[in-house]
């Protein structure tokens, strides 16, 4: 499953590439008149006259939905930023040294990647989009056992492992920035979900035993959460099909992602694309 998440990536990756690919080069060829040649497609707009209604109507169409990817892609990087700032600073007004002290000693296989903060709410994540480390409340230590706790270390160190807050950074900004494009949601979602039915798998391969990670999802679910964006939080997504894996763990995980109806919308949306920005700008 692990190689599948990695492909269902690569296919995300794929999509959004080419999105904004089409969309760059309508950019560049309308401000510096460049007309590539070696288009997808070979229709659209090449069947039409630029002195038409409906090509005018269509240029500007294009333009504003560049406008709106581009502002809404330039938003969320600042927003992403501007809250991991935010975000350090709290880091290090709350910083505990003697219990962070503590944790890094317990878990000397892990070391300097865990940090351990001064907050009355339940924080564990993982945070960082290239040197991910692992951040948990002082009131996770005081509310879980040693063994609930190693549960969630252990989820939060495959998260860094896998760059998994990075990869969740890229999955926001082009399902956000590319709304035209439904499959993107779709992909997003199961990406996120089996990043968390992995790392659970991780945590019980080191525990040997699921019945400490159950308790530790079960008292999560029922208790509210601090998870800051731009990171990975040990229970915000996928709840059900992890307890799912853990209550039946020989019963195979159904995580829909291909629905028809965004399939279909996002396929014809790629085709316009190619057809008008590759082939159609003569």
């Amino acid at each position: 499953m692990r190689m599948r998440n990695h492909l269902a990536f690569g296919f995300y990756l794929l999509i959004s590439g080419f999105a904004w690919t089409q969309l760059a080069l309508f950019l560049v060829h309308e401000t510096t008149e460049f007309n590539p040649e070696w288009g997808v497609l070979q229709y659209c707009l090449s069947a039409l006259q630029e002195e038409t209604l409906i090509h005018q109507v269509v240029r500007i169409g294009l333009n504003i939905l560049i406008a709106y990817s581009a502002s809404s892609l330039i938003s969320s990087v600042i927003q992403q930023f501007t809250l991991a700032k935010h975000w350090r600073n709290q880091i290090k007004t709350r910083y505990n040294h003697e219990r962070t002290a503590q944790m890094r000693h317990q878990f000397e296989e892990i070391g300097s990647k865990i940090t351990v903060i001064d907050h009355e709410g339940i924080v564990a994540v993982t945070y960082g989009f290239i040197q991910p480390r692992i951040v948990l409340s002082s009131k996770v230590l005081d509310d879980f056992s040693d063994r609930e706790i190693a549960a969630i270390v252990w989820h939060e160190n495959y998260h860094c492992r896998n760059l998994d807050p990075l990869r969740s950074l890229i999955l926001q900004m082009m399902k956000t920035s590319l709304p035209f494009l439904p499959i993107l949601q779709k992909l997003a979602h199961y990406i996120q979900v089996w990043m968390e039915l992995l790392a659970d798998r991780y945590v019980i391969r080191k525990l040997n035993n699921p019945h400490d990670l159950a308790c530790v999802l079960l008292k999560c679910s029922q208790q509210v959460r601090v998870v800051p964006l731009g990171s990975v939080g040990f229970a915000d997504v996928a709840i059900n099909y992890r307890l799912q894996q853990l209550i039946h763990p020989k019963q195979k995980i159904k995580v829909p992602v291909l629905k028809s109806i965004p399939v279909v919308n996002s396929i014809l949306m790629l085709t316009l694309l190619a057809g008008i920005l590759v082939s159609g700008c003569s």
